[in-house]
């Protein structure tokens, strides 16, 4: 245990600690939305089982002297391991008693020690993403020596059950149908990787984490997830695709998108765009009057203007900080490859 201050001392998590880790997560997300947060305990615990995620080497946790729990950090660092990211949070009401600072500090300190796996030569920095009205923490960054170098927006839609949403107009042999666990696994995760290249900060993602991500976790349901295809048989390929939750971690009454993308062949056909209008009028069948997702606001291929033209705006922007720890060869997309 490390002391804070008189009354607050920190130390390493375990999985005993999930369910306060996780209503301290709702609470942080009710004080920045309004919405008492949608990330349960069953969710957190999956994560903290990810292979190379061990509780007690990368979660810290700041107590009150009545054992409340009043901060949290993780840090998460997955191949080609040169990107780790610290999310890190402080309950309302507990600002300004140098929690923040001394989560960051440990954070720091194991992006440090983790150094060694990434390749020697490759630039490794830490990263965190924070939401742009949080002005506390925005300064706190600042002054540890972080730099915004990316904006993030959380687009969202909403709409009337009894709404006439606009159908989804299919380019020429086209169509769409739900994924089938087992065979489109794989092929999925290929798709993933083959479209997302063309995103900033994209590194390729193993099979192992995408299973662990997407397919292994407690809210996967295959009939949200939809898959643009063209051919048939053993002659199918994966055109696109647009892979959804029922409940977003801001908001449990808001539907997510998580992954939504078309590969280099089928793009500027209109396709993304008859994803977007199947995925919102599937929700709305389902009696969920929203639906949001994540974007770059810079996207490389002009993502936010697909989104606006959908009829999705900007509810939140996220400031992503950055602290290089050692430069060197850059190993993530930084601009598209054509």
């Amino acid at each position: 245990m490390v002391a804070l201050s008189e009354n607050l001392r920190l130390r390493p998590g375990t999985m005993a600690d999930v369910p306060a880790i996780a209503y301290l997560t709702n609470r942080c997300t009710e004080a920045e939305t309004g919405v008492f947060g949608g990330l349960t305990d069953e969710n957190l615990a999956n994560q903290y089982s990810y292979d190379g995620f061990d509780p007690a080497e990368d979660t810290a946790l700041a107590f009150d002297a009545d054992g409340t729990l009043v901060g949290a950090a993780e840090f998460w660092l997955f191949e080609p391991y040169t990107q780790p990211f610290v999310w890190a949070r402080v309950l309302p009401g507990y600002e300004g008693r140098g929690i923040g600072t001394a989560l960051t500090a440990w954070a720091e300190g194991r992006a440090a020690a983790a150094m060694p796996k990434a390749p020697p030569d490759a630039r490794y920095s830490l990263r965190a993403n924070i939401l742009s009205t949080e002005t506390a923490a925005l300064d706190l960054f600042r002054d540890l020596g972080y730099t915004i170098i990316r904006h993030f927006f959380t687009m969202e839609i909403a709409y009337g059950l009894d709404e006439t949403l606009p159908e989804p107009v299919w380019p020429a042999g086209i169509r769409v149908r739900t994924h089938n666990p087992g065979p489109d696994d794989r092929p999925v995760f290929e798709a993933l990787n083959e479209a997302f290249r063309d995103h900033w900060g994209f590194t390729p993602m193993s099979y192992a984490h995408f299973r662990e991500e997407m397919i292994d976790m407690p809210e996967f349901d295959p009939g949200l997830w939809f898959l643009a295809v063209e051919g048939d048989g053993p002659d199918e390929q994966i055109a696109g695709v647009s892979l959804c939750k029922a409940h977003s971690m801001q908001d449990p009454n808001t539907a997510f998108v998580g992954e939504l993308c078309v590969r280099r062949p089928w793009r500027r056909q209109g396709l993304a765009l008859a994803l977007l209008h199947h995925t919102f009028r599937t929700f709305q069948a389902l009696g969920i009057p929203r639906v949001n997702l994540g974007v770059d606001a810079s996207s490389l291929t002009g993502a936010t203007r697909l989104y606006e033209k959908a009829g999705m705006h900007v509810s939140q922007r996220w400031d992503l900080h950055e602290k290089i720890l050692r430069d060197g060869r850059v190993l993530a997309t930084e601009n598209l490859d054509e």
